[in-house]
């Protein structure tokens, strides 16, 4: 299950104690509006799953890794850290880099004071039809103590540290190897990272919507398809005033063109969403264009896209497979992203 910061914030799991929890990545994002009044609000309702959980998986390059071990210094769980080692991210776009150098596992057991598992991916190949086959290792005292071999079909870096999430978890919960290879091979998830094909142009449907998922997914697509025109379908929700400059930052320092539509506007008009969006995007960085309408918008993209003699990528981003769009208070249906592209390409 998901327990969010905002579970903590209005005790919806008071008292919940989980056998395994996971922290992923913390930044700048849920801020604001109705979550959290400040990023140290934020920050400290996240901690809580540290001192709720009996094991807790940290990914190694998150941020505020000194306040997770203090605090897990104050609670008895036991701590495990997982890590990812990418060799094929080109260097110039590396995910690896978001955040902090990976930590010495060792220098970490020894701010604990007790000791810390290790798990960590290397060793990474991707495969020409996409997905990844890796290694995953358990490491102990500084020394490889068991090596299996692992296959997804998902694609970009961090579905490989949601592996590595995921696989840890697992022998935490000393499940056998072979169950877990059988069960996270073939992982399809509706709308995140759903991937077409038409002529010289990849179309890719997901969620990315926030500041980390959008800068980890954008980092992912530039790497996985050098040398391809690369545009963006997005918009943002009514309200988060903040996550309009993350779009229109990110998506113009990656994107070569941006298509702003809604997503989700509420009581707020989407074409005013938009341009404020359009604010953010820097004179002579990515060209882009306002369509409100979601529908046309996605459609436009793919006609311009796929009508190029290039290679180009389409990302189509926000609301994967939501069969609605929230506008004045109520949810109207709306055939989903996913179901644009498939209408479009007549899958």
């Amino acid at each position: 299950m998901e327990v969010s910061s905002q579970a903590y914030s209005v005790d919806r799991v008071y008292d919940q104690i989980f056998d395994i929890g996971v922290f992923m990545n913390i930044d700048m994002d849920h801020i604001g509006g109705p979550e959290h009044p400040s990023y140290e609000h934020y920050r400290d309702c996240k901690m809580q799953l540290i001192k709720n959980s009996r094991t807790m998986l940290v990914y190694a390059r998150t941020k505020e890794m000194q306040l997770i071990i203090d605090t897990a210094k104050e609670s008895d769980c036991k701590l495990v850290i997982f890590d990812v080692f990418d060799e094929t991210s080109d260097e110039t776009c590396d995910t690896k880099t978001l955040f902090e150098a990976s930590p010495d596992p060792e220098k970490l057991k020894n701010e604990l004071g007790r000791d810390i598992a290790y798990y960590y991916i290397d060793n990474v190949r991707r495969e020409e039809k996409g997905g990844y086959v890796f290694s995953f290792n358990k490491s102990s005292d500084g020394k490889d103590i068991s090596t299996e071999e692992y296959a997804i079909d998902l694609t970009g870096h961090f579905n490989l540290v949601n592996a590595a999430a995921a696989i840890a978890s697992a022998y935490e919960l000393d499940i056998a190897s072979d169950h877990i290879r059988k069960g996270i091979s073939h992982v399809f998830v509706p709308g995140r990272m759903n991937i077409y094909k038409k002529d010289n142009t990849t179309i890719i449907v997901d969620y990315a919507h926030n500041r980390l998922t959008l800068l980890e997914f954008l980092k992912s697509c530039v790497s996985d398809y050098p040398g391809h025109k690369f545009s963006v379908v997005i918009g943002a929700a009514g309200k988060n005033h903040l996550r309009r400059k993350d779009i229109g930052g990110l998506c113009s320092e990656y994107a070569d063109y941006i298509y702003l539509t809604e997503e989700d506007p509420d009581f707020e008009d989407p074409r005013e969403i938009c341009e404020d969006i359009a604010t953010y995007i820097p004179e002579g960085s990515a060209g882009y264009e306002i369509e409100p309408d979601r529908t046309k918008a996605i459609e436009k993209a793919l006609k311009d896209n796929i009508n190029d003699t290039g290679a180009t990528v389409v990302a189509i981003l926000g609301k994967g497979m939501e069969a609605f769009s929230k506008f004045k208070g109520k949810h109207i249906p709306y055939e989903s992203d996913s179901g644009v592209v498939e209408r479009v390409l007549d899958i």
